[in-house]
């Protein structure tokens, strides 16, 4: 289990009881972090991916978070996975470009490689795992159809996901 620091455990305390919805919502008014860049992290021998479960959220997904202004989604991944994560990794390649539906909001997804298999979770996140690739926990919409895309055609894709996820 991970030792945060008071602060953290505050933060988890409001994240947890409905203080992240207020923040995602004030996002969706202002429009902030619109674009975002999440990453398929492989393990070194590409056997495993290391996925992620928010304190909201109760399904796997894909770590990642938002571009900052100013901030190319490369810089983004490898400064999300390092705060999210504690891990260092290499961008082998993006797998593509996915839109939400009706919306400015896309997502910027990368195939990425770990450089260590420690793991030093964030406060926002519950829970954060290797899971063989061919048995994978139960997994946010969105995940599945960027492993899905990973798996098939392992090369750069451009889609599109449903506004609720």
């Amino acid at each position: 289990m991970p030792t945060w620091t008071f602060l953290e455990k505050i933060q988890r305390i409001i994240a947890k009881y409905g203080g992240f919805y207020i923040i995602r919502a004030y996002w969706a008014i202002t429009g902030h972090k619109n674009s975002r860049a999440r990453a398929i992290i492989l393990n070194a021998d590409k056997s495993k991916i290391l996925l992620v479960k928010n304190i909201t959220y109760k399904q796997f997904h894909l770590p990642g978070g938002g571009i900052e202004k100013d901030e190319n989604s490369s810089d983004a991944i490898v400064r999300e996975i390092k705060e999210e994560l504690g891990i260092d990794i290499a961008i082998l390649y993006k797998l593509g470009l996915y839109k939400y539906q009706n919306t400015a909001k896309n997502v910027e997804v990368f195939v990425v490689e770990a450089q260590s298999d420690a793991i030093s979770m964030q406060w926002e996140l519950a829970d954060a795992e290797w899971f063989e690739i061919k048995k994978l926990p139960e997994l946010r919409k969105s995940t599945k159809e960027a492993l899905r895309d990973f798996l098939t055609h392992n090369k750069p894709v451009v889609g599109i996901w449903p506004i609720d996820d």
